[in-house]
């Protein structure tokens, strides 16, 4: 509430992702899938993956314009960590994506923020071209 009656903003966001070398689940995906190594994604763990330049820019817009408030940049859509690895497989032309359930933990198996960033299938073409 006090952010909303001052001059603050506070960006939320989820699974960013991006080439950067980084701890970040499409590297973490890129390298086991490099290294012929078996990559586990859980079907039952669903966020909405946010490429960190369309976060990026994102972000420089709300600056130069001034946004106050809570602001929620996300990607437009929700997937499984199986679909996301799935997606990068693919992008990389490989394979070695196994589904499974995810244990259990203290992390929801269902979270995110749906914003109107663009869409991670599209995120992950553009960090594909970046990795090479």
């Amino acid at each position: 509430r006090r952010v909303q009656r001052g001059r603050w903003t506070v960006l939320r966001t989820w699974h960013i992702y991006s080439v950067d070398p980084g701890d970040n689940f499409f590297m973490f995906v890129a390298r086991r899938l490099f290294a012929g190594e078996p990559v586990v994604g859980y079907t039952d763990q669903i966020s909405t993956p946010t490429d960190a330049d369309d976060l990026a820019e994102a972000t420089a817009r709300v600056v130069r314009e001034g946004i106050t408030g809570i602001v929620h940049l996300a990607g437009s859509e929700k997937c499984s960590r199986y679909e996301f690895a799935c997606e990068v497989a693919r992008a990389f032309g490989r394979s070695g994506v196994q589904p499974a359930l995810m244990p259990g933990s203290l992390r929801p198996r269902r979270a995110g923020l749906v914003s109107t960033l663009p869409p991670w299938r599209q995120g992950i073409a553009r960090q594909r071209a970046l990795y090479t």
